[in-house]
């Protein structure tokens, strides 16, 4: 995910707010049966110095037959996110320079 520098947050604190107050993670792999996302809730804890993120995957979801162990996942979680309009910004009528943007907040967690 591009991140440029004025917005990239690497406080361990604020990522673990995020997602305790937004705990629904997509987990997306490469299986068997090619690349899957699948959308669950995720807790974070720290243990010993290690994160985990714990989960749970349904025994009726094909995936736990098409993960092998060890597999690389990326999971991402979302916060809150919003269109901001060009003409929000004063200098806006000034140079017309200003475009829309989308504001988000996401962490990207991978092991």
């Amino acid at each position: 995910m591009f991140i440029p520098k004025v917005f990239k947050v690497d406080c361990r604190d604020q990522m673990f707010a995020l997602i305790k107050e937004h705990p629904l993670a997509t987990l997306v792999c490469n299986t068997k049966a090619g690349l899957e996302a699948n959308h669950l809730p995720m807790l974070v804890e720290e243990r010993d110095g290690k994160i985990l993120l714990i989960g749970h995957i349904a025994k009726a979801n094909p995936l736990h037959q098409n993960i092998a162990n060890g597999t690389k996942v990326l999971v991402t979680f979302q916060g809150p996110q919003a269109y901001i309009s060009a003409s929000y910004y004063p200098n806006k009528q000034r140079d017309h320079k200003i475009v829309p943007t989308w504001n988000y907040t996401a962490v990207h967690v991978s092991g």
